[in-house]
């Protein structure tokens, strides 16, 4: 695989890995993986990535629900008050 190919041969089953991460990498292109700790109060927005983005994981929090997710970098950048970033 190149840039711009990717080689495949049915018949001697070469190549479906190399095809499946390279239409991944093009279609997925804009999205990026972060956390979000959204409020109670904006459970809009909850839905909005349910429906929206993948979703990894979800947990509930005293502050409001933690998401871990593979968004759209035009909907990070719409939400990035609410990115999580974990304190060590």
């Amino acid at each position: 695989m190149d840039a711009e190919k990717v080689y495949l041969s049915a018949k001697n089953k070469v190549g479906v890995v190399e095809l499946s991460q390279f239409i991944s990498k093009v279609i997925f292109k804009e999205y990026l993986e972060c956390k979000m700790l959204i409020p109670y109060d904006q459970g809009k927005i909850v839905n909005y990535f349910n429906e929206n983005a993948y979703v990894k994981s979800t947990s509930y929090h005293d502050d409001g629900t933690l998401l871990t997710i593979e968004c759209r970098e035009s909907d990070y950048r719409r939400y990035e008050q609410f990115v999580f970033i974990e304190e060590y």
